[in-house]
C-alpha cells in the first residue's frame, strides 16, 4: 500500500458545486410521502416538519440550489438530526440520507462555520485522544477522579436536562479502573483458528478500556490471535457527521495504512458507531479508484465482535457459569439500521445458564446519544434516552447491555440521574465475566 503522505497528496476532496449537486442528485430521489416521519425520533417528539426527513431533505435542497441562506434556524434543524437512519430502513424509494445528510452539514460548515464548542469538542475527542493518547489518558483520569470526589458536592443542576454542556461532558465519565496498557499482539488460547485486528475508537480506549480487554480476552478463547495495530485512529464518525469530510479522510487515511500492515481475516469492533463508519469508508474515500479499493479492503473485514463469536464454532472446554438475573439488550440505531442483520448480542447472552435475556422493543428509536448530540441537543437527547429507561425499568432488567460507547455513556448518566444503579456494560464484558475453563 502506498505510504499514506503520498496517497493524502494525491486525494482530491469534493467542492462547494460538487457537493451541491449529490445533494439535490441523493434529494430528488424523496417523493415527500411522509413514511419516515412515523420512524424519526427527532419529529416525534418535536412535530417540527423541520425536524423530519423530508423536511430536512427540503432544507438540503433549497441550501444546494442557493434558495435558502445558511441561518441559524436552517442550521438547527440540520444538526438536530441524529442520523440514526432508521428514515432509510423505511424509505420505499432508497434515499441515501445519511449521505445527504452528512453533505448538507458539510455544505452549511463551509457557509456557517460551526460553533466554537464544536470545534474544541471535535478536537478533544479525535485530535487530542489520538495524537496526544498519554497526555489525554492522565487528563481524563485527573478530571474522573476529581468528579468522583465531588460528587456528592455537585449541584444538582448537573444531574438534570439544565447543565451545561461541560456540566453534562462531566457527567458522561465513567467511574475508571487502573489504567491498562494495551499491547500490540495477544497469541491465541490452545490451538488457533485465525488472527484479526481489534479496533479500539478514540473514545473507548480511555472510557472503556475493560470492554477493549474482555474482548481480547473472549477472542484469544476462541482461538485467535489478536493484533492491535498502534498507530490506528479514530474512525472519524464524529467529523463525518459534523461537517468535516476532509478531517474525516485524514483518519480513514492513518486506519487504512494501520491495518494494511497486518493480514487478518476480520476487523473486529466493540463500538457499532465505529463500525459503521468503517462500513462506510469506500463512500467516504470518493473517487480515487486505489483508495477506493484499500477502503473496501478494509470494509469487508469489519465486524462487531457479538456477530463475529456468534457465529463462530464454540471453543471446546470452555463454558459459562449460571447468572441468575434479568438483562435488557438495547440495540444502537448502527447496528439496527447500518449494518448487516445477523446473529449477535441475544444470542451470546442467551448462552448463559439462568440469565433472562430481553431485548428493547424496536418502537423505542434511538436513544439520543448520536455522537456528540447528547451533549449539543440535551432536551431531545434526555427525553429519548429516559423514554428507554422507563422501558428497561418496566422489565425490571438488573444490568442494561448496548454495544456502542456513546449509547452506553449517555444511557448511564441518564440512570444516575434518576438516582439508579443499574449496571451499563459491552456484551463482550458481560459474556467474558462468565467464562469459565480454558479452550482445550
Amino acid at each position: 500500500m502506498a505510504r499514506e503522505t503520498d496517497i493524502h497528496n494525491d486525494t482530491r476532496t469534493h467542492s462547494s458545486a460538487e457537493r451541491a449537486q449529490q445533494i439535490l442528485k441523493d434529494a430528488d430521489l424523496c417523493v415527500k410521502c411522509g413514511l419516515c416521519l412515523a420512524h424519526c425520533p427527532t419529529y416525534l417528539k418535536s412535530q417540527d416538519e423541520g425536524d423530519s426527513p423530508r423536511g430536512r431533505i427540503a432544507l438540503a435542497q433549497g441550501l444546494a440550489a442557493g434558495r435558502l441562506s445558511p441561518t441559524a434556524r436552517v442550521q438547527a434543524h440540520l444538526s438536530g438530526c441524529l442520523v440514526c437512519r432508521a428514515c432509510e430502513t423505511a424509505c420505499p424509494s432508497a434515499v441515501p440520507y445519511a449521505r445527504l445528510i452528512d453533505a448538507a452539514r458539510a455544505e452549511m460548515a463551509v457557509r456557517r462555520p460551526p460553533h466554537l464548542f464544536h470545534r474544541l469538542l471535535r478536537w478533544t475527542a479525535v485530535e487530542g485522544v489520538v495524537r496526544h493518547e498519554q497526555m489525554t489518558a492522565f487528563g481524563v483520569r485527573s478530571v474522573a477522579a476529581l468528579r468522583n470526589a465531588l460528587a456528592g458536592r455537585m449541584p444538582a443542576r448537573l444531574a438534570s436536562g439544565n447543565r451545561s454542556a461541560l456540566g453534562r461532558a462531566l457527567d458522561y465519565l465513567p467511574q475508571l479502573a487502573g489504567h491498562q496498557a494495551r499491547q500490540p499482539f495477544y497469541p491465541a488460547a490452545g490451538a488457533q483458528r485465525g488472527r484479526v485486528a481489534l479496533f479500539l475508537g478514540c473514545v473507548a480506549r480511555h472510557l472503556d478500556q475493560q470492554t477493549a480487554s474482555a474482548a481480547v480476552h473472549l477472542l484469544t478463547q476462541w482461538g485467535y490471535e489478536v493484533h492491535v495495530p498502534p498507530t490506528q485512529a479514530c474512525c472519524g464518525a464524529l467529523y463525518v457527521h459534523d461537517g468535516a469530510p476532509e478531517a474525516a479522510q485524514r483518519l480513514l487515511l492513518a486506519n487504512l495504512e494501520a491495518f494494511a500492515r497486518h493480514e487478518v481475516q476480520a476487523v473486529v469492533t466493540t463500538a457499532t458507531g465505529c463500525a459503521a463508519t468503517l462500513l462506510e469508508y469506500p463512500r467516504l474515500a470518493r473517487a480515487d479508484p486505489a483508495l477506493r479499493t484499500a477502503a473496501s479492503r478494509l470494509a469487508e473485514k469489519v465486524v462487531d465482535i457479538s456477530h463475529f463469536l456468534a457465529g463462530e464454532p464454540w471453543p471446546r472446554g470452555v463454558s459459562l457459569a449460571p447468572r441468575p438475573a434479568r438483562v435488557a439488550v438495547h440495540e444502537p440505531c448502527t447496528l439496527r439500521h447500518a449494518m448487516a442483520p445477523a446473529p449477535g448480542v441475544c444470542d451470546l447472552l442467551r448462552r448463559i445458564p439462568e440469565l433472562d435475556v430481553v431485548r428493547l422493543p424496536a418502537a423505542l428509536r434511538c436513544c439520543g446519544a448520536a455522537g456528540t448530540n447528547m451533549l449539543t441537543h440535551p432536551a431531545t437527547a434526555d427525553a429519548l434516552a429516559f423514554d428507554t429507561l422507563d422501558v428497561v425499568a418496566e422489565i425490571g432488567a438488573d444490568s442494561l447491555v448496548t454495544s456502542n460507547i456513546g449509547c452506553a455513556l449517555h444511557l448511564a448518566a441518564a440512570l444516575r440521574a434518576r438516582g439508579r444503579d443499574t449496571e451499563v456494560l459491552h456484551a463482550a464484558r458481560f459474556l467474558s465475566r462468565q467464562l469459565v475453563g480454558s479452550p482445550g
